[in-house]
């Protein structure tokens, strides 16, 4: 069994140190922000929109239903095997995979 002592030690630090101002911390953040520019993937490009909001808004106006698949295989080529695979079967049904995720740890496709 785990002694939980020393976690529990560092955890017990970790609360003592302060917070860093709420206020400075999202003014950094929108400073930040500021200087980041967002592109338009060759996905958003296919479907004829410019954003991630708008392609949700023209699914909800289509009332659309938008599909999610998780996808983590042994290896990666297993994985892009079945993201095609699912893509087609998709495709040849009418429905569209919107988005994807990755579960790159392999022991995750087991």
């Amino acid at each position: 069994m785990i002694d939980p002592a020393p976690i529990l030690g560092d955890l017990r630090t970790a609360l003592t140190i302060p917070l860093p101002d709420h206020d400075r911390l999202r003014r950094r953040a929108r400073q930040t922000a500021q200087q980041i520019e967002i592109g338009c993937s060759a996905f958003l490009r296919e479907q004829g929109v410019e954003s991630e909001l708008d392609y949700k808004r023209q699914a909800m106006r289509d009332g659309r239903i938008m599909y999610h698949a998780h996808v983590g295989m042994n290896d990666i080529g297993a994985t892009a095997s079945a993201l095609v695979r699912i893509h087609g079967q998709l495709d040849a049904r009418g429905y569209r995979m919107d988005r994807a995720g990755f579960a790159v740890d392999r022991r995750m496709g087991l």
